[in-house]
C-alpha cells in the first residue's frame, strides 16, 4: 500500500472520528438541555450513565402542559411518574411515544377511561397506577386489551358515581372492575343520587342505612337482580318501598328496623323465597305482619325486638318454620349497627 493510500486512509478514519464525536457531543448537549429543561419545572430526572433521562417523577408539584413534548425525545425514559400533572387524554399522545417505558404512574391528571386505554400499545409497559378521573370501565378496558399489564389501583370512582363519592360512599369492584358493594351508610345521599346505582347491575351488597333515602330511591335499585342484601336501618322506607324490594327476588337478608313498614307492607316480601335474614326491630310490625312469612322456607333468622310482635307471633312462626330463630320480645337484639359492621367491614 503507497504512503498516499496510508494518508488517504488515516484522514477519512479521522473525520469519521470527528463525526462520531461530533454527534456525541451534541446528543449528550441535548440530553442535558433536556434534563435542564425538566428540573427547572420542578421535575425530579434521574440520568444513566450516558447523561440519558431514565426516570422522572413530578410529583408533588406535577409537569406543566409546556413540558409534555419533551417526553417524546426521551428514548431510553423506563419510569415515569406523572401524577398531579396537567395531562389530559390529548397530551398522551407524547407518553405513548416512549417505547422504553416500563412503568407509567398517572394518579389525579386528566385522563379518562377514553385515554387510559390508549397505554395498551406501549410494548414495553408492565406497571402502571391510575385513580381519578379513571373510572372502573377504564382500568377494566385496560386490562382486557393488556392481560399481562399490572394495574395498581388507587380507589376508583366508579363510572357514573362521582356524586356518591362525595357524599362519603365507598364500595368494592370484581375481578372485572364492575361494582359488587356499594356503601352509603350514614352519608348525605338522597334519592336522586342514586339514580346512576341503577347501571350497577352486578351489586350485591347495598347499605343505605342511616341515610334520607325513601321509596322513591329505591326505584333506582328496581333492575338489580344480583342483589343478595339490601340494608335500610333508619331510613324513610314505607310499604309502598317494599313493592320494589319484593322484585329483586335473589335477596337473602333485609334490614327494615327503625323504618315505616306495617304489617301490610310485609305481605309483599312472600314472594322473596330465597330470604334468610329480615331486620324488622322498632317498627309496628305485629304478629299480623309475621303471618306473611310463613311460606319463607329458607327463612333462618328473623328480628323483631322493640316491635309489636309477641310470644304468640314467634311461637306461630316457629311453628311453621321449624329451623327459623326469631329474636326479641325478652332477648335483646344485637344492634343493627354492630351486624352491619361485621358483614360489610
Amino acid at each position: 500500500m503507497s504512503v498516499k493510500r496510508v494518508v488517504q486512509i488515516g484522514i477519512a478514519c479521522g473525520i469519521i472520528i470527528a463525526i462520531v464525536g461530533t454527534s456525541l457531543w451534541v446528543s449528550k448537549r441535548a440530553a442535558h438541555q433536556r434534563y435542564q429543561a425538566l428540573t427547572k419545572q420542578g421535575v425530579v430526572a434521574q440520568r444513566d450513565a450516558s447523561g440519558r433521562i431514565v426516570q422522572i417523577n413530578a410529583w408533588p408539584k406535577g409537569m406543566p402542559a409546556s413540558a409534555f413534548e419533551l417526553l417524546a425525545r426521551l428514548s431510553r425514559l423506563k419510569v415515569l411518574n406523572l401524577s398531579t400533572s396537567e395531562l389530559t387524554d390529548a397530551e398522551l399522545r407524547y407518553v405513548e411515544r416512549i417505547e422504553s417505558l416500563e412503568e407509567l404512574v398517572l394518579n389525579q391528571t386528566q385522563v379518562t377511561d377514553a385515554g387510559v386505554v390508549r397505554l395498551a400499545s406501549l410494548g414495553n409497559l408492565q406497571r402502571v397506577g391510575i385513580d381519578r378521573p379513571v373510572t372502573s370501565v377504564g382500568a377494566y378496558r385496560l386490562s382486557l386489551a393488556r392481560p399481562d399489564l399490572k394495574i395498581d389501583l388507587r380507589p376508583l370512582p366508579f363510572h357514573g358515581l362521582n356524586s356518591l363519592r362525595e357524599r362519603g360512599g365507598h364500595g368494592e369492584l370484581n375481578e372485572k372492575y364492575e361494582l359488587v358493594m356499594l356503601d352509603l351508610h350514614g352519608s348525605k345521599v338522597t334519592d336522586a343520587d342514586l339514580q346512576p346505582v341503577a347501571v350497577c347491575g352486578q351489586l350485591r351488597i347495598v347499605n343505605l342505612s342511616g341515610t334520607k333515602v325513601g321509596d322513591a330511591g329505591l326505584e333506582s335499585l328496581r333492575d338489580l337482580e344480583n342483589l343478595r342484601e339490601i340494608w335500610l336501618t333508619g331510613t324513610s322506607i314505607t310499604d309502598e318501598g317494599l313493592k320494589v324490594i319484593a322484585e329483586l327476588s335473589q335477596l337473602k337478608s333485609i334490614s327494615l328496623s327503625r323504618t315505616g313498614v306495617t304489617d301490610a307492607g310485609i305481605a309483599h316480601l312472600k314472594s322473596l323465597t330465597a330470604l334468610e335474614v329480615l331486620h324488622l326491630g322498632e317498627t309496628e310490625i305485629s304478629d299480623e305482619g309475621l303471618q306473611h312469612l310463613r311460606g319463607l322456607r329458607k327463612l333462618k333468622t328473623v328480628y323483631v325486638t322493640k316491635s309489636r310482635v309477641t310470644t304468640a307471633g314467634v311461637t306461630e312462626l316457629a311453628d311453621a318454620i321449624p329451623s327459623i330463630d326469631v329474636i326479641g320480645g325478652s332477648e335483646p337484639e344485637k344492634p343493627v349497627e354492630e351486624i352491619e359492621s361485621r358483614v360489610l367491614g
